[in-house]
């Protein structure tokens, strides 16, 4: 068994559980490679890649860590990093940027997990429709020279939704987050900025992000009072299809299928007037109760969350309710792993409270050190004909 010794350490990344991501290279010295490595807080280290090993974008793996220092008019700064510093997760999962030998694709962000190493977005990838544009983190400055990742930054929170900067094929430079699987861009240069401060035009060298989402980023603005700013861009909706935009089955929204009586009859179902009766987009979650009374209630499907985390569930409604027994719920249900109830939060709507106009309604919850995930549950009692419009849960 051949025995290695680290020798030179580069970019540590210190998650404050105590497991440390670093990229080193390795002996014996002077014939070893280079590589990353993960050291685990029982002491335990795992080599996550070494130089040549094969990508999951394809080609073999190009290993680097040093920073690449320019002098120009504007002084000493650097200008990119080839092998860029690894970010680590509350589960250990190391999110790495590093370019690629012998492919098409020049580099790519990966993810490292105990299932292995998975691609999370590679240069030349399509960005977001709106931009009409590919991604172009990596570049080529010489042609003896790997690539380098410009103005790379990335960060990874323990939810796995990962933030990135990334120059555009067409020129801007733009901040993008993905969360299960999708991207959205949040920010680009030349976009307009809030409160009609400008637009951005910094290169976001703050990037952090909480454990909902939220990322807070920091920019140079064009060509205002303030020269730049930082800025908040909350978390994507926590709820799937809270617009009730897309259909499902049995005439009801995708995402909200499990409907029941407690009482009497009922139905529910999506109802798309075209954005007549909508309170956003075109399409709304109706509850109906016949005549008579009873009670109709919809539950969403899971929705994944941490656990002793706070979130908030923001709704509209739209009610007229006619007898002091009436109530329409907005209700949130935390389960554990196991399916069980862990949590419940609710808040409710009477009669006089609304006469068929939309009114917000909040649910702010912080979640059970053992829950793993959320449903949503709108419900209308009613001792007469009544309806109840949902719309815009998120």
């Amino acid at each position: 068994m051949t025995r290695f010794l680290i020798w030179r350490t580069r970019f540590l990344s210190v998650f404050e559980e105590g497991d440390i991501a670093f990229g080193a290279s390795f002996g014996p010295f002077p014939s070893g490679g280079e590589g990353l490595f993960l050291r685990r807080k029982d002491g335990t280290v795992v080599r996550i890649l070494a130089v040549e090993d094969p990508t999951p974008a394809g080609g073999t793996f190009n290993v680097r860590y040093f920073e690449i220092t320019f002098f120009g008019g504007l002084g000493n700064f650097v200008y990119a990093l080839r092998g860029c510093r690894p970010k680590i997760d509350k589960s250990g999962n190391v999110l790495f940027a590093l370019p690629i030998k012998d492919s098409p694709v020049s580099g790519a962000l990966f993810l490292y997990t105990p299932d292995g190493i998975k691609t999370v977005v590679a240069n030349g990838d399509p960005a977001p429709l709106e931009t009409n544009a590919n991604l172009a983190f990596f570049q080529s400055l010489n042609a003896t020279q790997p690539p380098v990742a410009r103005f790379l930054r990335y960060t990874i929170n323990d939810a796995g939704t990962i933030a990135f900067t990334s120059r555009l094929s067409t020129g801007p430079l733009a901040l993008f987050q993905i969360k299960d699987g999708k991207i959205r861009e949040l920010a680009a240069v030349a976009n307009a900025a809030p409160a009609e401060d400008g637009i951005f035009s910094g290169d976001y060298p703050v990037l952090l992000q909480n454990p909902r989402g939220d990322i807070a980023f920091q920019s140079g603005l064009c060509c205002k009072r303030f020269p730049e700013g930082i800025f908040l861009s909350p978390a994507p909706g926590l709820v799937a299809n809270g617009g009730f935009e897309l259909p499902g089955d049995n005439g009801l929204p995708a995402g909200w299928q499990i409907v029941w009586h407690e009482s009497g009859t009922g139905d529910a179902f999506r109802y798309d007037s075209g954005g007549t009766d909508a309170m956003k987009g075109t399409s709304v979650l109706r509850l109906h109760v016949d005549a008579g009374g009873a009670s109709t209630f919809v539950l969403s499907d899971e929705m994944p969350v941490l656990p002793t985390t706070s979130y908030v569930v923001n709704g509209w409604m739209r009610y007229s309710l006619r007898s002091e027994e009436d109530s329409v719920f907005f209700s949130v249900i935390q389960f554990d792993a196991a399916g069980n109830v862990v949590g419940f939060d609710e808040v409710r709507g009477v009669k006089g409270d609304n006469y068929w106009q939309w009114i917000p309604k909040r649910v702010l919850i912080r979640t059970s050190p053992a829950a793993s995930s959320i449903r949503v549950r709108v419900g209308l009692v009613s001792t007469t004909e009544s309806y109840l419009d949902v719309d815009d849960v998120r």
